[in-house]
């Protein structure tokens, strides 16, 4: 358990530099073909040069909530095999950001596919100091910060997730593990079994393996593939997600060791406390009725 504790705080501090420090690191990116710069960088990017595309990636809804003033809109699952109509020239400056930093890339790389060739990405405008607006006559507006009920991440297939995964369910147990954790392995088939047994119940069963970052601080597909196999190995056959920054900063920073357990009802809420440690299936099922019982 000491040395579980151990290596989440060493591993979370090592992924929260990285994915701060990283933003500095427009060279990691030049192989992809587009350039990675901070917010501040963008902010002297847009006064320097006013013929800068400010693109956003998002939603229209988030868009209308609040974005960066002249931003223009084109969502990052609008971006086809077609160049877009907004974006008419392949040579002109466009500097892209969603919310997390997890839409920008994705829109990044498929301009670049596009044939467009000045592309900068600077990550969420969670990271934006300099003012945002509303579509609400350009009204100040503010940006909500991620919560376990308002966040955007990926399952291990790729697949994108948001806070409408609990929706369907009254109680979500999340169990935070990692590759390395005896306890974390030894418990995942107990967790199948219970997955499986209550999911006709409103109860639902997610995993976050902690350590599928690699050096560079992304995702490592290594990684992944080590989790994935873990997973079939212990019929662990629930959603696994990825750790996105959305999720780190909503609740995987308070996690100090590993098995990390905490209940959501369907609105992502949290209920009661967490629990740190393995338990048996008899345990956890005694914890779950407890837990359904609190949210009646």
């Amino acid at each position: 358990m000491r040395y579980a504790k151990l290596m989440i705080v060493i591993g979370l501090l090592i992924i929260s530099t990285m994915i701060f420090s990283a933003c500095t690191k427009s060279e990691e990116y030049e192989n992809r073909g587009y350039q990675k710069i901070t917010a501040e960088e963008a902010y002297q990017e847009i006064n320097e040069n006013q013929d800068a595309i400010i693109l956003d990636v998002r939603t229209k809804e988030e868009y209308d909530a609040g974005h960066i003033n002249g931003a223009i809109l084109l969502p990052n699952e609008s971006i086809k095999e077609e160049k877009p109509e907004q974006l008419p020239d392949l040579d002109a400056e466009i500097l892209i950001y969603c919310r997390s930093g997890n839409r920008s890339k994705q829109a990044a790389e498929k301009l670049v596919d596009l044939g467009y060739t000045n592309v900068k990405e600077f990550g969420g405008i969670l990271d934006w100091t300099y003012g945002i607006v509303s579509s609400d006559e350009n009204s100040p507006a503010e940006v909500k910060q991620p919560s376990m009920s308002w966040f955007e991440t990926m399952d291990l297939e790729g697949n994108a997730v948001t806070q409408e995964i609990f929706s369907e369910y009254d109680l979500t147990m999340i169990n935070v593990w990692g590759t390395y954790c005896t306890p974390c392995l030894r418990e995942m088939p107990d967790l199948g079994k219970i997955n499986k047994e209550y999911k006709e119940k409103g109860v639902q069963i997610i995993g976050i393996p902690i350590d599928v970052f690699g050096p560079d601080g992304n995702i490592s597909e290594d990684q992944v593939k080590k989790a994935k196999g873990i997973i079939e190995d212990t019929d662990a056959s629930y959603i696994h997600l990825l750790p996105s920054e959305d999720l780190i900063y909503a609740k995987l920073k308070d996690v100090d060791v590993i098995p990390y357990t905490f209940f959501v009802n369907s609105q992502g809420e949290i209920i009661g406390d967490a629990y740190a440690g393995s338990k048996s299936e008899e345990e956890w099922k005694q914890i779950i009725k407890e837990k359904l019982n609190i949210k009646k």
